[in-house]
């Protein structure tokens, strides 16, 4: 269940990556370029900061074609992107919900303490009141 959220949220990320590279007119490689970074930018600094290795997208290169894909697909459909607007928010907040489950389970397997996985879970309180 949590690799299926994680596949929707990296791909949400992705699509939220590529809608701001194309608002400031970047090329297919800006914007596929972003879309990788928004989607697994903030996992890569995770596990090099926890010490985790080797990183995770490095042991699954699937994730970098679907966050290229995402992006580039976005290019295509974005201005029908309007009408979607709703599903997206609420397929982004899912995204930063298992973003931050996943970056919890990650702390508490490497050992570290209760008040650190506290904090992250704060993350999911303040998306969900916004």
């Amino acid at each position: 269940m949590l690799i299926s959220i994680y596949l929707i949220a990296i791909t949400a990320e992705a699509m939220s990556g590529a809608l701001a590279a194309g608002r400031r007119n970047m090329d297919m490689f800006g914007v596929a370029l972003i879309a990788f970074v928004t989607a697994l930018g903030g996992g890569t600094v995770r596990d090099m900061l926890l010490g985790n290795y080797p990183i995770n997208w490095t042991q699954h290169p699937g994730y970098i074609y679907i966050t290229v894909s995402a992006g580039l697909f976005t290019m295509v459909i974005a201005r029908y992107m309007r009408r979607l607007h709703q599903l997206f928010l609420v397929l982004d907040s899912l995204g930063l919900i298992a973003f931050t489950i996943i970056g919890c389970e990650v702390a508490l397997k490497l050992d570290y303490e209760i008040p650190v996985v506290t904090v992250a879970y704060c993350k999911i309180a303040h998306v969900h009141f916004l």
